[in-house]
């Protein structure tokens, strides 16, 4: 094998105690057993999930409810992120081989996402706290720091935007795994 892009998740290597990020940790380490030339995509919270968590009400009214205070800060990435990220290290494995990145495409309170979802869509949103009583850890964790990616931009960083994505590339910042780099690569291609 070549380069194996493996997508992870973010938080996978911290011991969340989140059963489906432990599977992905264990994964993680039988890749690196094995010795095989890899980079670790390690995703957020992914944007589409928001689509299951909101509910029109009888008053034509959007309502966001998850177990999370309104001012909890959520993580996300949208599915075309994610597959960006492969195809840049696929596209570039000397650059990208033995790198654990985890990557972001933005960083929204709850309140937030209601109001980017009433603003998109034109339809009346917003966030309700489901009850917190009998949550899964996951959202425990969320409340207690969940997902830590650096989406500031890096000096660290190269970067050159042209005229697609396939011009867009990076030089891995070492001393922070990649990660400050990922989110201005993904911001120069969402701007093309």
């Amino acid at each position: 094998m070549g380069h194996l892009v493996y997508s992870s998740v973010g938080g996978a290597e911290r011991d969340s105690g989140v059963a489906h990020f432990e599977s992905k940790a264990t994964i993680e380490a039988h890749i690196q057993r094995l010795g095989v030339p890899a980079t670790v995509l390690r995703p957020v919270f992914f944007m589409t999930n928001r689509l299951f968590l909101a509910n029109i009400s009888d008053s034509g009214e959007r309502v966001l409810s998850m177990p999370l205070d309104s001012a909890t800060p959520v993580q996300m990435i949208s599915a075309n992120g994610i597959g960006f990220f492969a195809a840049t290290a696929l596209d570039a494995p000397q650059e990208f081989i033995g790198e654990q990145i985890e990557i972001i495409g933005n960083e929204l309170s709850l309140q937030q996402v209601a109001e980017a979802f009433q603003r998109v869509t034109g339809t009346p949103t917003r966030y309700e706290a489901a009850p917190l009583e009998g949550r899964t850890r996951m959202f425990e964790w969320f409340e207690e720091g969940g997902y830590q990616a650096d989406i500031r931009p890096s000096a660290a960083c190269t970067r050159r935007c042209g005229q697609s994505r396939n011009s867009c590339s990076a030089s891995p910042d070492r001393s922070r795994s990649g990660t400050r780099c990922a989110a201005v690569v993904y911001r120069c291609a969402s701007q093309v």
